[in-house]
């Protein structure tokens, strides 16, 4: 029996000798479109994540937030949380209509997905400074 996933490859420097082709880097073929497109996917993933929060805060302030002077507190996390989500949101719809805003709110949003979140975050950092992303928000190079 022959499974694909257990097979021995003989070592790079060694492939050219044995005939067997050089296997190709999964998602080395994505076009700068592609890549834009799995960040609005992500980044509404991670919209609808917090929005669930949000949904889900009255019966969490209920549950955990019992004496009066807890209420500011629980007033101050609702509304981070809340501007997080609409950030998040944003930041999908702009980058998925490619429009400039939508890099600028992904670069701010993306020291914030380190927490929870880091390879979105590293992934975002990487794809906003490359030169397909910096081309297709229509930023130039004024230093080189």
């Amino acid at each position: 029996m022959s499974f694909p996933r257990y097979q021995r490859f003989p070592h790079r420097r060694y492939q050219s000798f044995s005939g067997w082709p050089m296997r190709a880097m999964r998602g080395g073929d994505m076009s700068t479109k592609d890549h834009n497109k799995t960040l609005a996917i992500l980044y509404a993933a991670i919209g609808s994540f917090y929005s669930c929060g949000i949904i889900a805060a009255p019966w969490i302030i209920e549950k955990n937030f019992r004496r009066p002077e807890q209420i500011p507190t629980a007033i101050l996390v609702f509304g981070l949380v809340s501007l997080i989500a609409l950030l998040f949101w944003l930041s999908a719809i702009y980058m998925h209509r490619r429009k400039r805003i939508g890099r600028t709110l992904a670069l701010i949003a993306a020291p914030i997905t380190l927490f929870a979140f880091w390879p979105v975050g590293f992934y975002t950092w990487w794809f906003m400074h490359s030169d397909g992303g910096k081309a297709m928000y229509g930023i130039r190079e004024e230093g080189s």
